[in-house]
């Protein structure tokens, strides 16, 4: 007996995508979706919240989408939205001050 595939359900990363690059043009959407190819392979929250930390003043005009990107893919990990909003002011913090390489580090295998 062959079995159904059974469809995919979108990821919040994939389905923040789409509402929020629909309106947008030119150089704008070109920014989100290399962003989202960024995004889309990271493994652990964290991976994606560190790489926000780092790339943070590259996004200008989409900065809020941008972010709202970070955070779909870090609910794609299980997390809750308050909990994402403290992990990524954590990280830039890390980051302002040196230390985004502690101990907060994705774990390693």
């Amino acid at each position: 007996m062959a079995h159904r595939k059974r469809k995919q359900r979108p990821t919040f990363l994939q389905a923040a995508f789409e509402s929020l690059v629909a309106p947008l043009q030119g150089e704008q959407r070109r920014v989100l979706e290399g962003w989202m190819a960024h995004l889309a392979p990271t493994r652990h929250q964290l991976h994606a919240a560190n790489s926000w930390a780092k790339h943070i003043a590259e996004f200008g005009h989409v900065r809020e989408r941008a972010e709202a990107l970070v955070v779909a893919r870090c609910l794609d990990f299980g997390m809750k939205r308050d909990d994402v909003m403290g992990l990524l002011r954590d990280r830039i913090a890390a980051k302002a001050s040196g230390r985004a390489e502690d101990s907060a580090a994705a774990p390693s295998r």
